[in-house]
């Protein structure tokens, strides 16, 4: 199976290659390259979101891309033959189906791969191609792609007034039994499933456990109170975070006065 970048020869310019290590100053090598892309706007913009993504608090991973002009010609060839292998694995992302089981971080890498191909193909369709449009050079604004916010401002508001409103006495280590309360007052506002909302690897740990437990006795997570009664640390840690952004953009918008944190708002 081929890459969906393309073989070399099929490349009309060399283009950037992208890569995920633990520090700023690990080796780039095809041990982390995850995808290649043509110009080197988009790589930057595809960088910043992974970073906004994956990266944590402490900023590991972390995501650079480099020009495939600067790499030498040898390395390539093992690069090019890691993106293949990428292409593979990214077809089928259960590891369990594989013999030998593929090597350390290649299934990881290959979700970056296929996350790196949407937002790419979101990107130039919604720019010249190039990705200039959108950007303002010198920023590290991430470009407007064109479409409806993933979460809702319904959503929003009560998710962050919610959170802002248990940590209204500057205590920001909320426990379980105060995650347990705004997991029910989402429940009831209708705010369902929580794989819809929560963000990025989060909603696909979940929806992963979903798949895995749908016929199970454990059953998959429908409800927030679920989610938080099942107590997976993972779950519990894209909870806290898909509420404390919400908290801050509920903040931006909206005065946390008159805003009814149980129900729905009307538009």
């Amino acid at each position: 199976m081929k890459p969906a970048a393309g073989l070399p020869a099929q490349r009309v310019t060399p283009g950037f290659y992208l890569y995920s290590s633990s520090s700023a100053s690990s080796t780039l090598s095809s041990s982390n390259v995850f995808y290649w892309v043509a110009s080197e706007q988009v790589a930057k913009t595809l960088c910043r979101l992974f970073s906004k993504e994956y990266s944590s608090e402490v900023g590991d991973p972390v995501f650079v891309s480099k020009s495939a002009g600067e790499v030498e010609q040898d390395e390539q060839v093992f690069i090019e033959e890691a993106l293949e292998w990428l292409a593979v694995y990214g077809a089928d992302p259960d590891p369990g189906v594989y013999d030998p089981p593929p090597p350390k971080g290649m299934m990881v890498r290959a979700e970056y791969a296929r996350r790196a191909r949407h937002w790419e193909s979101i990107i130039v369709e919604r720019t010249d191609g190039e990705g200039h449009n959108p950007i303002e050079e010198g920023t590290n604004q991430i470009p407007h792609l064109g479409r409806k916010p993933r979460l809702t401002e319904d959503f929003v508001i009560c998710a962050g007034t919610l959170w802002r409103t248990t940590i209204r006495d500057g205590n920001t280590n909320v426990s379980h039994q105060q995650l347990c309360e705004i997991a029910r007052a989402l429940d009831v506002a209708g705010h369902l499933e929580p794989a819809r909302y929560l963000e990025g690897k989060y909603a696909e740990q979940v929806k992963n456990f979903n798949s895995r437990h749908s016929n199970s006795r454990i059953g998959p997570l429908r409800t927030w109170s679920q989610l938080v009664s099942n107590g997976d640390k993972d779950h519990l840690q894209g909870m806290r975070r898909l509420l404390s952004r919400c908290a801050a953009k509920a903040s931006d918008d909206h005065p946390a006065s008159g805003i009814n944190s149980g129900q729905k708002t009307s538009s």
